[in-house]
């Protein structure tokens, strides 16, 4: 198509388009449209697909003029860009807008587009990997944590309840009287417990009663409860304690361990640990690496990404929330200045991420069909999820390439730590 156009560089990110297509373009598309309304538009007094054009301009102008810049519009600004190189990152905007039959098209847009990089520096940082070593503490910590998880409730009847025990027990609304029992389970003194129930069911001997009452924050996931005083009678119906496998040379064996010895256990402990402290230093160092890549290149972003980004950002917070059975809406949460608190957040993903982006295209980085299936597997097995029902899901959601953009940017961020000059530090894990 032959346009004529004139560029205005708003800025780095910004680009302003004065556009103008001949007239007889113009009137090609609305022929186009005209023999297609003949065609199919139902006028009285004509017989389908004998309406004469006069007539359908006279009826149907304004819709025919609708449908032409629907079709052009795009076209246009396509053939408008491309002597430019520009790839706009959202849908331009119109402005000043003149079309009409016969006569030559002409508009103002604006797009957005990403920043030219022209350089940029990624090879040969100065890192330092922080590693914590890993202490007995830790280990004595993970072998209690292995006890609990193998423990079992075991039932007695021959003492009241204390702190820590499980409780089964029936629960009556005093304030709602007509409300039915509800059977509950309650850890005594569990940090998920309000404290009111656990005084409540403490000293209580098995199958007896008590009253009490709870008097609920003002933000309490409930709505129904939130800020309320609710009178309450419960009835311990039975009681259970945990009781923990012994810590000796047996446990290994009990937890299904393959070690002949307890110590032998800690010691294979004590390197998982340190394992782990080893991959989290090297997530460390990751993004130690990308907070020097962006601070080292202050560039202009697309306000259009940022505000994605912000969204997205805005989105995952209120499902943490929502998690907690909390509703975001009625949270004591000030959405509005938290947003502008994670703007520049936002902003900061949206550099790295063209930034990696940049790298990539540099290095030629491309991400395998090999490495793709790999990290569907590994996120289904995350999710108890089928590899194959996954994959269909994120080819329904749009989501593959974005996986696929995201493995190619990560694989660019440890290109960038491979040529870092890196110092190993291990640091007391008791500090």
């Amino acid at each position: 198509m032959d346009v004529k156009s004139e560029i205005n560089h708003l800025s780095v990110t910004q680009k302003e388009l004065v556009i103008e297509a001949p007239a007889e373009v113009v009137q090609e598309e609305f022929n186009k449209v005209y023999a297609r309304l003949s065609r199919s538009v139902k006028v009285a007094g004509f017989r389908p697909g004998k309406v004469p054009r006069s007539v359908i301009k006279q009826k149907f102008y304004r819709e025919a003029r609708d449908t032409v810049a629907s079709q052009l519009l795009p076209q246009t600004i396509r053939a408008a860009l491309e002597p430019y190189h520009l790839d706009p990152i959202a849908e331009p905007k119109i402005y000043d807008l003149s079309l009409q039959e016969g006569q030559s098209l002409r508009f103002r847009t604006t797009v957005e587009v990403r920043p030219q990089i022209e350089t940029i520096h990624y090879q040969g940082l100065r890192l330092t990997k922080t590693v914590k070593a890993a202490t007995e503490a830790e280990v004595d910590a993970a072998l209690e944590r292995l006890r609990q998880q193998h423990s079992q409730l075991v039932p007695l009847d021959d003492r009241p309840a204390e702190v820590g025990d499980f409780a089964t027990v029936t629960l009556w609304s005093r304030t709602v009287p007509a409300a039915p029992g509800q059977v509950i389970e309650i850890e005594i003194g569990g940090q998920d417990v309000l404290p009111a129930f656990s005084e409540s069911l403490r000293g209580l001997p098995v199958g007896e009663t008590r009253r009490f009452s709870v008097a609920y924050p003002s933000g309490y996931h409930s709505a129904e409860l939130a800020g309320k005083q609710v009178e309450y009678e419960v009835k311990l119906e039975a009681l259970r304690f945990k009781e923990l496998p012994d810590l000796d040379d047996e446990f290994p064996i009990t937890i299904g361990e393959d070690f002949e010895t307890l110590a032998d256990f800690r010691s294979e402990l004590k390197r998982r640990l340190q394992a782990l402290h080893e991959a989290e230093a090297d997530e460390a160092l990751r993004q130690t690496a990308l907070q020097h890549l962006v601070d080292a290149h202050p560039f202009e972003v697309p306000e259009s990404m940022v505000r994605h980004q912000l969204e997205q950002r805005l989105t995952q917070l209120a499902q943490a929330v929502a998690a907690q059975g909390i509703d975001p809406k009625s949270a004591d949460i000030d959405w509005q200045a938290l947003a502008h608190h994670e703007r520049e957040n936002a902003s900061r993903d949206v550099r790295a991420a063209l930034l990696l982006q940049e790298i990539a295209e540099r290095e030629a980085i491309a991400v395998s069909n090999a490495e793709l299936d790999a990290e569907i597997n590994s996120l289904a097995a995350q999710r108890h999820e089928s590899p194959i029902q996954l994959r269909g899901r994120l080819t329904k959601e749009g989501s593959l390439d974005s996986m696929k953009n995201e493995l190619r940017h990560r694989k660019a961020l440890e290109g960038v730590v491979r040529a870092a000059v890196v110092e190993r530090e291990v640091v007391d894990g008791d500090a």
